[in-house]
């Protein structure tokens, strides 16, 4: 029951972040917004849905020693990780558009930051800025804030 009630409060919590955040002067964008969020049968939230956790898959230690990237980590990576590399490594060819949908704790950051940081290393004399990296901080900051507030 307590995961139940902990569903419900994050539920209603990001409820109370989406309405706080994104007002509409036009009444009928604002409620076809408020019905989206809000309805239970079509709305953006259904559910809560049990979710077993079950352990990411490691790769295959030659495939991850074969990875094209020159920056590799210390730690054995997930197979999605190194699926992401060869995706998304610059070596001899051009990076493929890539998502990554793995759950909470997978290392979804890795596949996108360390091919970034072979391709800094690759073009280490070449003058010039590398990369900019765009993460949605401020979202998860202002979600936190609303959640601490409304507590």
């Amino acid at each position: 029951m307590l995961s139940l009630q902990q569903a419900i409060e994050i539920k209603e919590s990001i409820l109370a972040y989406l309405k706080a955040t994104f007002t509409f002067q036009d009444k009928k964008v604002h409620q076809a917004f408020y019905d989206f969020i809000t309805d239970p049968q079509d709305g953006m939230f259904k559910g809560p849905f049990i979710s077993l956790r079950l352990p990411f898959v490691k790769a295959n230690p030659e495939e991850a020693a074969n990875t094209p990237l020159v920056i590799k980590p210390s730690w054995p990576p997930y197979d999605h990780q190194v699926k992401a590399w060869h995706r998304l490594s610059t070596r001899d060819k051009k990076p493929q558009p890539t998502l990554i949908t793995t759950g909470t704790g997978s290392g979804k950051t890795e596949p996108f930051l360390y091919p970034i940081l072979d391709y800094c290393y690759e073009n280490r004399n070449r003058f010039g800025m590398k990369v900019i990296i765009l993460y949605p901080m401020n979202a998860l900051a202002k979600l936190l804030l609303s959640v601490r507030n409304n507590e």
